[in-house]
């Protein structure tokens, strides 16, 4: 039997994530007992299919098939050990999920920033490593060859596969199946989207009631990767958001909001619908704010500077869907896109007779590469001293910092641009922003940008503001009483849309008054953000 290739090709893995986990100081999900099982099944399964290739195959056509194997291996535990080296998280199906929903110019940017020398050496070493001990212990091809043996051989691995499909241990340490299965898993869930967007009329609304208003225009901002800690209006040290600080007199600043998830598809996914962190279900069974919005007489707007790339690539493609009007202005291989190509569109939507309106305004915000994310005016903070940080950051790590800072003033200017649009229409009027997640800098230990999971606290805390025309705050005083007692409260943003509707004046049986800031009853939950390390944010 094979051992020697076997034995690295089921066992690395296993021993890599214990390794790499326990020099960062961090655990590891897997129970000691099921790490073993995954390690002895992963290897047992191995011994078998190079023994039946052994004894099966030619020559020639072994030697093929063992040299891609070991290249598939070495390129696996490179992008699995450099994975961990960016994000201090090991390799899962959303890290799959996030590649599949992006489009070619998101990965190029994602790359241009991520691929760094720094990050080289432990990666390279891992999988240079492991294909020098398989290639120098390849198995050599018995004398006597025989069919008996490779069928036996065979067989085992036959009995395997199943075990395999239903043990989530076993595919999470098995590069061979993890990757193949992560993208079905990946693609049947879009499929599955799929399915219901072809039905999306057929999916009960229920009852709605509209707003005493008979004209009024709401515009919901969503931002990207924008951390409270990074704004000025947050009480940062550095002159961040100076546009919305002139604007603060007007604001209702909710101090304390975090965000459910760490990335995008997810954060979108429950901020837009009655699905919660704890519960996914209301995602499929239950209508989102725009299709509640439209039963309740308003015409809706989705304008995104999120790139696009076919009819069903993203999730803001899934959630936009009910919208009479959607305008995606960052398209594929049009090069940088920046947010204020949005406001000529916000400003004709603005323009629109009819008298009930909901704009979305999907931003880039603050994702990486921040250098994208801004015009050469705005780079302000370039060669700019550090504030005071935890952790030293210098070189590379002090460059992005500032470019950062770059793209979180620049995207002041458009969220203060947007409010001044809306103010310039008149009438009753509210902006809403807030971003989808926030982002780490590497101030506190060396994780940086976002991750769907245990990371610094500031990739969950998120801005959440309301600015409203005085015309609105005169008419909808009533219920608009109870907000000012709860802007400290602790917020989480799978909780928006109950708030939403409450600020909107729509009546729908999903609405919980208790998960509404707007409400006397509103009541504090447990958020992921406060399990995670880190104070909460100064200037609160």
């Amino acid at each position: 039997m094979p051992a020697g290739p076997a034995l690295v090709l089921g066992g690395a893995l296993p021993v890599l994530a214990v390794a790499l986990t326990f020099a960062d100081g961090t655990a590891i999900a897997t129970g000691t007992d099921r790490l073993v099982f995954s390690a002895a099944f992963n290897i047992v399964f191995y011994a078998a299919l190079l023994h039946a290739g052994l004894h099966l195959a030619g020559r020639r056509s072994f030697s093929i098939v063992y040299g891609a194997l070991v290249a598939y291996t070495a390129i696996y535990l490179f992008a699995y050990t450099y994975h961990f080296v960016l994000y201090d998280q090991l390799v899962g199906e959303s890290s799959i999920n996030a590649v599949i929903d992006s489009n070619p110019q998101e990965l190029t940017e994602f790359l241009a920033w991520a691929v760094s020398p720094e990050h080289l050496p432990l990666p390279l070493a891992v999988a240079l490593a492991a294909a020098l001990v398989l290639v120098l212990g390849r198995p050599a091809v018995p004398s006597r060859r025989s069919r008996r043996a490779g069928l036996a051989g065979l067989a085992v691995v036959a009995l395997m596969l199943p075990v395999a499909a239903i043990k989530t241990n076993v595919i999470l340490y098995n590069p061979a199946f993890f990757a193949p299965h992560a993208v079905y898993q990946s693609l049947a869930h879009r499929r599955a989207v799929a399915k219901i967007l072809t039905s999306v009329e057929g999916i009960a609304v229920g009852a709605v009631e509209g707003p005493a208003e008979e004209a009024v225009t709401h515009v919901l901002v969503i931002g990207e990767s924008t951390t409270r800690r990074h704004m000025s209006l947050y009480g940062y040290a550095r002159e961040t958001t100076p546009r919305l600080g002139g604007l603060a007199p007007e604001l209702d600043v909710v101090r304390n909001a975090c965000s459910s998830r760490g990335v995008t598809i997810t954060a979108l996914q429950e901020m837009l619908t009655f699905a919660t962190r704890e519960d996914r279900a209301p995602l499929y069974e239950k209508p989102n704010l725009l299709q509640i919005a439209k039963a309740a007489g308003f015409r809706s707007w989705w304008l995104s500077n999120q790139s696009y790339y076919g009819e069903f690539d993203n999730w803001s493609m899934v959630l936009s869907r009910p919208a009479d009007t959607r305008h995606f202005v960052n398209r594929v291989g049009e090069g940088t896109s920046y947010d204020e190509g949005l406001l000529p569109h916000l400003r004709a939507a603005l323009a629109d007779p009819a008298p009930r309106k909901l704009v979305v305004l999907h931003l880039l915000g603050a994702h990486a590469d921040y250098t994208l994310r801004y015009p050469a005016g705005f780079a302000r903070f370039d060669g700019q001293p550090l504030p005071p940080t935890p952790r030293l950051l210098t070189g590379r790590d002090a460059a992005r910092f500032n470019a950062y800072d770059n793209a979180v003033l620049y995207n002041d200017t458009v969220v203060a641009e947007i409010i001044e649009a809306a103010r310039a229409a008149g009438g009753r009027a509210t902006v809403t922003y807030l971003s989808d997640h926030g982002e780490a800098l590497g101030e506190i230990s060396d994780f940086v940008t976002h991750i769907d999971g245990r990371a610094p606290r500031q990739v969950y805390e998120i801005p959440l503001v309301f600015w409203m025309s005085p015309d609105f705050r005169a008419d909808a005083a009533p219920r608009l009483a109870d907000l000012p007692g709860n802007l400290d409260r602790p917020f989480q943003s799978d909780d928006l849309i109950h708030t939403a509707l409450d600020l909107y004046g729509i009546r729908h049986a999903g609405r919980d008054r208790n998960r509404s800031l707007l409400s006397a009853t509103y009541r504090d939950k447990a958020r992921f953000c406060d399990g995670l390390p880190g104070a909460p944010c100064p200037g609160r």
